[in-house]
């Protein structure tokens, strides 16, 4: 089931919780877009991709994932949150001024 779908450099990327994935389409063909072996960490319930996938767990844990592989983020803490829905939004949010203040 498909969860999110989100944009990418030309590729859209879809997080799929029941699969515990990141799946791609890449020119009409669909791919997997995490490497064998490699699955979500816990349910996802937010993704911002900024070259590399963020994505938000259920937990309020942010994990990154760079060319299929998950890379070892650390937070300097992790939020103690009811429902991390809110934090999504946040999130992107805060992404896409990182981005726009890289281009500036």
């Amino acid at each position: 089931m498909i969860n999110e779908i989100n944009g990418w450099n030309g590729i859209i990327y879809f997080l799929d919780n029941s699969e515990k994935m990141i799946k791609k389409l890449v020119n009409n063909s669909g791919q997997i877009g995490f490497k064998d072996g490699t699955n979500l960490e816990e349910e996802a319930t937010g993704m911002a991709i900024d070259s590399n996938i963020w994505i938000l767990g259920k937990s309020g844990k942010i994990y990154e994932y760079t060319r299929g592989q998950k890379v070892d983020f650390k937070m300097s803490f992790t939020p103690t949150v009811n429902s991390t829905g809110s934090l999504v939004q946040m999130i992107k949010s805060l992404f896409w001024h990182i981005l726009l203040m890289e281009t500036q």
